[in-house]
């Protein structure tokens, strides 16, 4: 599955939060922004990910953090755009889809 959950301990979360579920989507690439965030050093520019914390630690006096609404997934191993030369070795097809809410 391209769904994988994610439990979050941060010290910093207010208990209030603890045992919640957020339906937001989060990546891999947001893993590393949110622990450097967590140690106080601001990610690289050139690093695609966000501080996953900004959807668990409200900042004062601020509106809702506006998240990514939707996401591409790529499975291939062949040519970028035909895939062709694809192979895999438990012969999964090679896929490329966009991920919303709605469809998947």
């Amino acid at each position: 599955s391209i769904r994988v959950p994610l439990v979050i301990v941060d010290p910093r979360m207010h208990k209030s939060q603890h045992g919640t579920r957020n339906d937001e989507f989060t990546l891999s690439i947001d893993l590393a922004p949110t622990i450097l965030g967590a140690a106080k050093i601001s990610p690289s520019s050139f690093m695609q990910g966000r501080d996953i914390s900004k959807l668990y630690l409200p900042e004062k006096d601020s509106e809702p953090v506006r998240w990514r609404q939707d996401w591409f997934y790529e499975y291939n191993r062949g040519d970028p755009i035909t895939a062709q030369g694809h192979k895999g070795t438990f012969w999964i097809d090679a896929s490329f889809a966009l991920i919303t809410k709605e469809w998947k």
